[in-house]
């Protein structure tokens, strides 16, 4: 048995007037715990993930738990591995992305050690702050039925229903997320539940960590006269925002599929550019910068016009740019996407 990486230790109760130290390393073997004090009719909860790749049934023992109302003895229990359930783990690829970067969560479910199928395969999987579904999802999976939710935007996964695994298979679920916000984000699933044919048995949680990385360069975008009807012209802004202090970024660069949002929107004219750089893709459904420049602690604006194709159907459409990136300081920067929603509208009757 060790502690699971990421550990994802908590502690509830803990500090009624002292400062409590839990030391539980990722894929260590020893939890340390000290300096905690408990109330009257309190009760302190301290929690780690472990794991265990070895069958069987595995007791473990605690020191003595001391204060300074004596000596509380050990605690017992015992982790009962067992090879008839199949195996569940999770990957991020890549682990680590800038803030607004995109990664591949991949949860995988291991039967191939058992000689019957899994079924009513079920887990959610709710994100830390800093990690969210998205836009797109690109969620799939290689499991047989079952029901996979992965709302972009969103802070959770779920899989669920009649989902299965065959004997002596293994199967995947995968969900494109994004990073928000600026830290290792430790992601621990709730546990797997499957039926083995008797009864509704657990595998246990999948952990796994991704490592979201400041970035000095942050790209947004706007349809800034929206709604606009079927065969009209919108205006779609970008800015780019240089927040190193002490550097300008160089060689900067995005490029916005329109198509992948709508197919027929159409670049059809630069209203303005103080990004420097070249702007590609008039007439066409893609719009590009190469070569902008942008100095220490600043930004800068392009501002196109757009071409609605005729016949659309009303509604809104989500347009993502690829990320931006550039130079700073000699080193290459990704940077995020940018999304904005084009609302399209039947226009009103004179």
């Amino acid at each position: 048995m060790t502690i699971a990486a990421p550990a994802n230790t908590s502690l509830s109760g803990c500090s009624g007037g002292g400062t409590p130290v839990l030391s539980a390393p990722d894929g260590g073997s020893t939890i340390s715990f000290s300096g905690g004090s408990i109330g009257a009719s309190t009760i302190c909860t301290i929690v780690v993930d472990v794991t265990s790749s070895t069958i069987g049934t595995h007791t473990n023992v605690s020191g003595d738990l001391t204060s300074s109302a004596g000596n509380s003895g050990t605690a017992t229990d015992d982790l009962n591995v067992v090879g008839s359930a199949p195996g569940f783990a999770k990957t991020f690829s890549p682990s680590s992305v800038f803030v607004g970067g995109g990664s591949t969560l991949t949860f995988t479910i291991d039967n191939s050690a058992n000689a019957s199928s899994a079924f009513n395969l079920n887990f959610t999987d709710n994100f830390p702050v800093g990690i969210a579904v998205a836009s797109p999802a690109n969620a799939a999976t290689t499991c047989t039925g079952g029901t996979l939710t992965a709302v972009a935007g969103s802070s959770s996964v779920s899989y669920s229903g009649t989902g299965s695994v065959a004997a002596g298979a293994t199967c995947t679920i995968t969900v494109d997320v994004t990073g928000t916000a600026v830290g290792a984000q430790n992601n621990s699933s709730g546990s797997l539940s499957y039926f083995n044919g008797i009864s509704t048995v657990n595998s246990g949680k999948a952990n796994a960590t991704l490592t979201v990385n400041g970035s000095p360069l942050l790209i947004t975008k706007a349809f800034t006269d929206d709604p606009v009807a079927p065969g009209g012209t919108v205006t779609l802004e970008f800015t780019i925002q240089n927040n190193d202090r002490n550097f300008p970024a160089t060689g900067v660069a995005f490029t916005d599929n329109l198509a992948s949002a709508l197919a027929g929107l159409t670049f059809s004219s630069l209203l303005a550019n103080d990004c420097g750089g070249s702007i590609t893709g008039f007439g066409t459904t893609t719009i590009g910068l190469t070569g902008g420049t942008i100095a220490s602690e600043a930004t800068c604006t392009i501002r196109t016009s757009l071409t609605v194709p005729g016949g659309v159907g009303t509604g809104s459409y989500t347009n993502t740019t690829d990320p931006v990136s550039g130079t700073v300081d000699g080193n290459p920067v990704p940077g995020n996407r940018a999304t904005d929603d084009l609302r399209i509208e039947d226009a009103l009757p004179c």
